[in-house]
């Protein structure tokens, strides 16, 4: 079965998701950062850990934010709104 299936957890004011049967699909390498992208998130990286899952870590500065994951037609979704 193919079929992505995410799980999330909280390590301080982390947010960590992985998302079995994928790849990251990027032009430079296996991993992406952003610093800052609002205004209570500190950084989102995403990461190729093996052949077939991807992390997704979002740093919020107080908190862990808060994600809701939505199956679509296109793929997963991830709703990411911080505390």
């Amino acid at each position: 079965d193919r079929t992505l299936q995410a799980t999330t957890r909280e390590d301080g004011n982390t947010l960590v998701t992985e998302i079995m049967n994928a790849v990251l699909a990027l032009p430079d390498g296996q991993s992406f950062r952003v610093e800052k992208p609002a205004i209570d998130i500190q950084e989102i990286t995403a990461t190729q850990v093996n052949a077939s899952t991807v992390q997704i870590r979002i740093v919020g500065n107080q908190a862990a934010p808060i994600v809701d994951i939505v199956q679509s037609d296109r793929g997963l979704v991830l709703s990411v709104e911080s505390e």
